[in-house]
This record gives structure tokens, sequence and C-alpha cells, in this order.
């Protein structure tokens, strides 16, 4: 019994030793395998994430050039804007500043010829009282005259 037990048992160390060859051929052939998988989608990853970061780069660029164009734009409209108002104020301005000089103008002309009615008439008037002190007088002398 000894012999087919030692036969028994080298043919199961050798069925073992088989086994144990095959684990290991396997086992290398899975970690190579995996390695080679964690090795393409670390390579797809990392693709993706570059892929990611330019399309954000181009999305933030696109978003910092729309923000130029409309500050651009709305300082455009800020100045034209600016320009309107100034432009009305100085109209504005400019028909306030003639109607003030042509009032002005009138209320001098109005003056001057106040003044010159009032001359005439105040001349007129001292006409009409040298006049009367002549006529009061002379019929004070004529009274005076008659009197003695």
């Amino acid at each position: 019994m000894s012999s087919i037990d030692n036969s028994t048992r080298k043919a199961q160390q050798a069925d073992l030793q088989d086994l144990q060859t095959e684990f290991q051929r396997k086992k290398k052939e899975v970690v190579r395998e995996n390695e080679s998988q964690i090795g393409d989608l670390r390579e797809y990853y990392g693709d993706k994430k570059n892929q990611i970061a330019e399309q954000n780069e181009a999305a933030i660029n696109h978003i910092r050039a729309r923000q130029k164009e409309v500050g651009e734009s709305a300082s455009e409209e800020r100045a034209k804007l600016t320009e309107t108002y100034n432009s009305k104020t100085a109209g504005l301005q400019k028909s306030y500043d003639e109607k003030l000089s042509a009032l002005r103008d009138k209320r001098q002309q109005q003056i001057a010829d106040t003044k010159v009615e009032t001359d005439s008439l105040l001349h007129a008037i001292e006409d009409q009282s040298r006049n009367q002190i002549n006529n009061v007088r002379s019929r004070a002398d004529k009274d005076l005259l008659a009197s003695k």
C-alpha cells in the first residue's frame, strides 16, 4: 500500500504543483490585464480631464469675451447718452441764454423808452411850471403896479 499511496501522493503533489503553477500563471495574466485596463482607464480619464479642462477654458474665454463686448457696448451707449444729454443741455442753455438776452434787450429798450418819455414829460412839466410861474409873477407885478 505504501507504494500506491506513494505514487498517489506523488501524483497528487504533481497535480497540486500543476494547479499552483497554473494559478500563478493565471494570477500573473489577471494582474497584467488589470494593470493594462487600469492604464487604459487612466489614459481615457486623463484625456477626458484634459477635454473638460479645455472646454471649461473655452467657456471661460467665451464668457470673458462676451463680458468684454457687453462692457464695451454699455460704455459706448453711456457715451452716446452722455453726448445726447450734453447736446440737449447745451441747446437748452443756448435757448435760455438767447431768451434771457432778448428779454434784457427788451427791458433795456423799455427802460430807455420810459426814460425818454419821462424826460420829455419832465421838460414839458418844467416848461408848464415856468410858464405858470411867469404868469403868476406877471399878474403879481400887474397887481402890484395896480395897487400902487
